[in-house]
């Protein structure tokens, strides 16, 4: 056929890795009695797609860290390193990244500017619709935290913001914040979530995969976000850590925001 759609109406991630040569492809899910009404109205041009994937969709892959099997108990070995966070620190290239969506139409961003308000990080930046189609863009904003002693991602998701619906040529603004102490990780020596001091990128894009660092937020000292207790007590195994990640090198001249760690509070559990 000169024009050919394969529709998923699917529940979750399935293999697509035989299916190099179809072109267009669409993630319907299943939405229960409106399925049909909302697929009739995508084929028509009456709405269009402009939704974003929450997985990482990639080739069938030896993933040696599960083990599962046992009826009475289950190691969950791979730790923080699920979804994308694992395929990103592995190098494994996914056939649609998380973040990943396209619509019937084209987007920049540009013009970003970010700044700070004590712990609370604000992106400001300029979405303009580049095609023929009116759409919607959803803007993410993902963070790389310093090398240091916590085991952390290449990089997490911070934020996101999805844009108005914007006609061909038109632009908007779109504003995303977030709180840096929400980067936080779980120290178990310190049985406290901490922020480690050092350098951390921050970028904005419209998909893992297809972004671009606007900024440096350089964190003066470690913080202890929230102190609580080791309670579930010793385990027999280790979760899986990648050796020596490689953060991404950042090139391009960036702003440098400074961050006092005299900034943060801490929170702190009662334990009766």
């Amino acid at each position: 056929f000169e024009k050919f759609m394969l529709v998923l109406n699917v529940g979750g991630v399935i293999d697509l890795s035989e299916l190099g040569d179809v072109k267009n492809i669409l993630l319907l899910s299943q939405l229960g009695v409106e399925t049909g009404y909302a697929l009739a109205d995508i084929l028509l041009g009456k709405i269009y797609p402009s939704g974003k994937l929450t997985t990482s969709w990639a080739e069938p892959c030896s993933y040696s860290h599960l083990d599962f099997g046992n009826k009475d108990d289950t190691r969950y070995k791979e730790g923080i390193y699920v979804g994308y966070r694992y395929f990103d620190v592995m190098g494994i290239e996914p056939l649609y990244p998380f973040g990943f969506g396209l619509g019937y139409t084209d987007f920049q961003i540009n013009n970003t500017v970010v700044t700070a308000e004590k712990t609370e990080i604000h992106i400001k930046a300029t979405v303009s619709n580049m095609g023929n189609y009116k759409g919607k863009e959803v803007v993410q904003a993902y963070i790389s935290a310093p090398n240091g002693n916590l085991d952390k991602p290449r990089c997490e998701l911070c934020a996101f913001k999805k844009t108005k619906e914007l006609l061909p040529c038109e632009s908007d603004f779109a504003e995303l914040e977030f709180d840096l102490r929400d980067m936080c990780s779980y120290d178990e020596k310190r049985e406290a979530y901490v922020l480690e001091k050092g350098e951390y990128i921050l970028y904005i894009g419209t998909s893992l995969k297809n972004k671009s660092p606007v900024a440096k937020l350089n964190l003066d000292g470690d913080v202890f976000v929230f102190k609580v207790k080791n309670l579930c007590g010793p385990y027999d195994f280790k979760d899986f850590a990648p050796k020596n990640i490689e953060r991404a090198a950042v090139k391009d001249k960036i702003p440098v925001i400074n961050i006092s760690a005299s900034d943060f509070y801490e929170k702190s559990v009662d334990y009766c």
